[in-house]
């Protein structure tokens, strides 16, 4: 593919005003961290594991990685970050940014009770 048709084949998307200020407290640790789950990585690794679920927290560039063998275990690795995320940095989550995808629609009742609010992204929005 050629340069032009690269550029000819980009979207532009406007970036939400909500993503910033008080709503987006990338100035402290565990102010926002982001997470997102790769679908269907091939090969699939040694343990059967098909899915990438990483997690990074803006103001450090801490990431995690987990593999799991199904989507539906992205809800317990991010419990699990989250509970690692605190001890190791002794620090509060206060964001957790996904994507539309709805994989983390059942982490609601545990950010509820944790105290950490969800930001979710715009559709196709890289950011």
């Amino acid at each position: 593919m050629c340069v032009t048709c690269a550029k000819g084949k980009q979207r532009s998307y406007n970036q939400s005003r909500k993503d910033i200020g008080a709503n987006a407290p990338i100035d402290r640790v565990g102010g926002v961290i982001c997470s997102d789950i790769k679908c269907s990585i091939k090969p699939c690794d040694w343990r059967g594991s098909w899915y990438l679920i990483n997690f990074i927290d803006y103001k450090t560039n801490y990431c995690r990685v987990f593999l799991a063998k199904t989507k539906d275990k992205g809800t317990k690795q991010f419990e699990h970050f989250f509970v690692y995320f605190e001890k190791r940095f002794n620090c509060s989550v206060h964001y957790q940014r996904t994507d539309n995808g709805g994989e983390y629609k059942v982490v609601d009742l545990f950010c509820k009770t944790a105290g950490v609010r969800r930001q979710v992204s715009e559709a196709n929005n890289q950011a």
